[in-house]
């Protein structure tokens, strides 16, 4: 193993390192100084409020730029938002009874008072057509026509016939009757803080009785349910992570240090990150929501970590100044710690990408936290435990000989079977693979809530009773001004419609060919209701019965016409196959006609698709760019590819799984990948770095990753432990996507678990790795290339690869390194201190040569001759020696360093020949 030199202990000293274990009371007052500030930044302690705002609205998860969007606007301007409405179900043993005619009509009225509401619509409320012998009226059932017998059967008669009504305001079997409820609010934003979904719900539940029931659904309240159900666990899911973690650690440190300091060290991290919000002026929405559990579990891994490698220093004897302890932790723990911190924060940051709004915003927060977090933790908590510990522990940590010896058994048990285990890998990762080719995009808004909710029961009892609850609208473009008065118009849009009602997730279907039939009963007094049968009949038609319900049908020039869909599926797969089949058919109307789907279910299907799209190409991003982290910490493409395998694999492992159990791919199952693939890789890069230290100090790889799995199963297990309890604690939510969110984070990490315990270790034992922060930090003194022959036309940085891919040893002087007579092998490089060649001629010692710094000797042996002379330490040496094995090794790395130190040595070799013939090889 490498031991300093002067020059690198005088650098040791200057380092920032030193500077923070020497500093500790400094630190702590900036740290707090900081937080001070942060505190006023978030909290107004004058009007005593938090200057932080919450959107709890589900507007910031609208995907903008939608190709549906424009045709949706258009419909909005010119046939009004008739499809963003509340509905009422009222379900009685005969809704036509004066009893419920009157509740009916009283509910009506208290809701049409409501603020925030524009419009009711029922049995009450709109005007009923009646007519016959050529006269057509429209007229409000009065309160005193409720007793009138003979006038509701009647009426009863005219609805259950009238094809645009039939099955709309009142079923058939006249069990339940509907009361539409259209909003004034603009934004899901208005409508939350307004109140008005939840008005609506309680007024209309005080008619619940026991003979009338009564149920509230509609988009307006799924969404305001959802919001609100986010806002109610995001006030007790932080707490309960901290709870829940504060106890993991408790069992696993048994000490109040390693509880309360780390709790401290995210709470400031939570205080700054909130506080950088509060001073951007954005408000909390729903996906920035979950930064504070994500941070939570995040910072509490990293303190582990730390803390348990302060825990070793502790015990170790060597170590007894504290500051030195310090110093020494953050010489051990800041290379890992900060690129664990940057690929966690590249994993956040490449949801930057997105078009989601809300996840861009989530994006930045979190990377934003993570870099706090990171600072906290190699500045924060090494000060902290500088002032706080004042004596050694005895006892061993709890479980230290369960973690030691069964690290050691499974380190075995991973480098024996090393092929077995990549090869079992190896067929996992091409099984997950194909599995996850099954994966199906969709998600399901109202499917967010149990069966037994209220919002779901509600949502199903009107889904059933009318035939579908989800908006879809189909916009027809005439080619020309009063298209749609011809018969044969007519007759296209009414096969069309016919086509629609007997699709499957298809309810009820409503447009102009119905409103015309009604009318065309109504004034003819026929019994059959048929569509008119001349463009002047049409005209007339539509001149008698102009209404606000045929404004929500057709244009004034009867160049365009609108059909209103009710789907009674919520699911974006299903909706999607819908809209596929549609599309088709739309494909097969006349050339003088342009029609395109739009409302809530295209919006919510585009966008579920847009988002998803969004977040895989943020997740091949991160992969990307976590592969180019590790490829420039260990200096090499290839290692940085072969660093990377495990995280492939985990990944891997997450989508099969999603495959496997039939696990749809939507905005919460690609978010869960994304964060899970920064947390995951943290524990794979501090394994590389034990193995690579272990690996230069043993020359050997397979006891190295025996060695590494010992240094970091205990903290591996419990980062894991600790992200995965962190995760679960969402599984005890309302919404289920982030029950299923919870549960998919966790089987994730005990898969990224069983990944670095087994998988890692096999497949990293074979391999020889050098880490950036290694060769930034190996001293081989000044000007290189300059004073040691072999490394000239190598940068500092690749003379410094080439000497940690070898061994530096430090010798004491009046050692011999090379004896006469030995088998050739090791080649030896002087970085510091004086070496003398010598031999014996006539039983007298005779020197033949003397070494200093770049000399190189053993070149000669090292192409198969025997060792020519001895060669001895004159005072204490740094060498750098390798062998045919790191030879090799480095050729297949980094051939064009190999290629360099293969010339040079050529060169040294020729020059001494020629210099001087007589002198014995060495």
């Amino acid at each position: 193993m490498a031991t300093a030199a002067p020059a690198d202990t005088a650098a040791r000293r200057g380092s920032l390192a030193a500077w923070i274990a020497e500093r500790p009371r400094l630190i702590v007052v900036l740290i707090t100084l900081l937080s001070l500030a942060a505190l006023l930044q978030l909290v107004d302690f004058r009007e005593q409020r938090l200057r932080l705002t919450v959107d709890a609205s589900l507007d910031p998860m609208i995907a903008p730029n939608l190709p549906a969007q424009p045709v949706d606007d258009i419909v909005h301007a010119r046939f009004g938002a008739a499809d963003d409405a509340v509905l009422v179900l009222l379900q009685a043993a005969d809704v036509y009874s004066p009893a419920v005619l009157r509740q009916l009509d009283e509910l009506s009225r208290a809701l049409a008072a409501l603020p925030g509401v524009a419009e009711v619509q029922s049995l009450t409320r709109v005007p009923l057509p009646r007519g016959g012998d050529g006269q057509l009226s429209l007229r409000r059932l009065k309160p005193s026509e409720f007793d009138d017998a003979a006038l509701i059967a009647a009426l009863r008669r005219s609805l259950d016939a009238d094809p645009l009504l039939r099955g709309q305001l009142v079923t058939l079997d006249g069990r339940s009757a509907a009361i539409r409820v259209a909003l004034s609010t603009r934004s899901d934003r208005d409508t939350l803080e307004s109140g008005v979904a939840e008005a609506i719900r309680q007024t209309a539940h005080r008619f619940d009785g026991p003979d009338l029931s009564i149920a509230v659904t509609g988009m307006p309240i799924v969404r305001d349910a959802t919001s609100r159900a986010v806002l109610d666990q995001l006030g007790w899911t932080v707490p309960a992570i901290v709870l829940v973690l504060a106890g993991l650690l408790a069992l696993a440190f048994r000490s109040w240090r390693g509880v309360w300091l780390p709790l401290l060290t995210i709470s400031l991290a939570l205080l700054w990150t909130m506080a950088t919000l509060s001073a951007s002026g954005r408000p909390l929405n729903l996906i920035t929501s979950l930064v504070p559990p994500l941070l939570a579990t995040m910072g509490l891994a990293y303190c582990a970590h730390v803390l348990t490698d302060f825990e070793a220093l502790l015990r170790e004897p060597r170590i007894r100044d504290r500051s030195k302890r310090i110093e020494h932790l953050l010489r051990d723990v800041t290379g890992p710690v900060v690129l664990t911190g940057f690929t966690t924060g590249v994993g956040v940051l490449a949801l930057v990408t997105n078009d989601l709004p809300a996840i861009r915003e989530f994006a930045l927060l979190s990377s934003l936290g993570v870099v706090y977090t990171v600072l906290l933790v190699l500045t924060f908590v090494p000060a902290m435990l500088g002032l706080t510990t004042r004596r050694t522990p005895r006892q061993p940590l709890p479980a230290d000989r369960l973690f030691r010896n069964g690290s050691a058994m499974i380190g075995r048990f991973d480098v024996v079977n090393r092929r077995r285990i990549l090869w079992v890998a190896s067929a996992i990762g091409v099984a997950a693979v194909l599995l996850a080719t099954r994966i199906d995009v969709g998600d399901r808004f109202v499917g967010a809530f149990s069966a037994g909710s209220e919002v779901r029961r509600d949502y199903e009892r009107v889904n059933t009773a009318l035939g579908g609850v989800t908006p879809l609208s189909i916009l027809i473009d005439g080619a020309v001004p009063e298209l749609f008065l011809e018969p044969e118009s007519l007759q296209e849009l009414d096969a069309l419609q016919a086509w629609l009602r007997q699709q499957p997730g298809v309810g009820t279907v409503t447009g102009i060919t119905d409103h015309l039939r009604s009318l065309n009963r109504l004034l003819t007094g026929s019994d059959v209701a048929a569509l008119p049968d001349s463009r002047e009949l049409t005209s007339q038609l539509l001149f008698f019965g102009d209404t606000d319900t045929l404004s929500q049908l057709i244009d004034s020039d009867r160049q365009s016409t609108l059909i209103n869909l009710r789907l009674t599926i919520d699911d974006t797969a299903e909706i999607g196959d819908l809209l596929a089949r549609i599309e088709q058919r739309l494909q097969q109307l006349p050339k003088s006609m342009h029609a395109q789907a739009s409302g809530e279910a295209v919006l919510m299907t585009q966008s579920v698709h847009a988002v998803t799209s969004g977040q895989l190409q943020s997740i091949a991003l991160a992969l990307g760019v976590i592969y180019l982290c590790l490829a420039i910490q260990f200096a090499s493409p290839w290692v940085g590819l072969l660093a990377s395998l495990p995280t492939l694999l985990q990944t891997a492992l997450y989508f099969g799984a999603l495959g496997l159990f039939g696990v749809k791919l939507n905005a919460s199952t690609s978010l869960v990948e994304c964060l899970v693939l920064g947390l995951a890789v943290d524990d794979t890069i501090h394994y590389l770095s034990r193995f690579n230290t272990a690996a230069r100090r043993t020359a050997s790889e397979t006891t190295a990753a025996v060695s590494a799995l010992q240094a970091v199963l205990r903290p591996i297990t419990l980062t894991k432990a600790i992200l995965a309890a962190g995760f679960l604690v969402l599984t005890t939510g309302e919404l289920q996507n982030q029950v299923l969110f919870g549960w998919l984070a966790a089987f994730t990490l005990a898969c990224a678990w069983l990944v670095d315990v087994f998988v890692t270790p096999a497949f990293i034992s074979g391999v020889r790795v050098v880490t950036l922060w290694d060769s930034l930090r190996l001293n081989l003194g000044a000007n290189v290339q300059g004073t040691i022959p072999l490394f000239a036309g190598l940068s500092s940085r690749e003379a410094r690869i080439f000497a940690l891919m070898s061994r530096v040893e430090v010798v004491p002087a009046g050692v011999l390194i090379i004896r006469e007579g030995d088998p050739g092998g090791d080649i030896f490089i002087v970085i510091d201190g004086k070496l003398a060649v010598w031999t014996y001629r006539d039983g007298e010692r005779v020197v033949l040569n003397q070494h200093k710094r770049g000399g190189v000797v053993g070149e000669a042996g090292y192409f198969g001759q025997k060792r020519m002379a001895n060669v001895e330490t004159l005072s204490k040496t740094r060498l750098l020696r390798f062998d045919d094995a790191d030879q090799e090794l480095i050729c297949r790395r980094y051939p064009r360093i190999a290629a360099r130190i293969f010339l040079n040595m050529n060169r040294i070799q020729a020059e001494r020949r020629a210099r001087d013939t007589a002198m014995p090889a060495t």
